[in-house]
């Protein structure tokens, strides 16, 4: 009985760890986060590509630029939300 409610435990546990990795974009930007805490992101006219550092606390992923610590939401269905509410879905591939 206590095994399984350890092993219960332990499931419950590991769906609460969010995770970011792959391509997300919209439209004009797309964002490749890496597991290494790496985010590329680029636009899709070559002009903007640089590289920072994320980290993820709870459904909030933040982006640390030199400007600012920009907070992006993971959705519910997957996605990302920008701090200026743009939507950016992440790509199958």
């Amino acid at each position: 009985m206590k095994s399984i409610l350890l092993l219960t435990v332990v499931m419950l546990l590991s769906a609460c760890g969010q995770r970011v990795e792959g391509t997300y974009a919209n439209g004009m930007l797309s964002y490749t986060f890496w597991d290494t805490g790496k985010v590329n992101m680029s636009d899709f006219l070559g002009v903007v590509n640089v590289d920072y550092n994320y980290k993820i606390e709870g459904k909030n992923v933040k982006v640390t630029t030199p400007e600012a610590t920009q907070v992006f939401v993971l959705l519910e269905d997957g996605s990302l939300q920008t701090p200026t509410g743009v939507i950016l879905k992440k790509r199958p591939w």
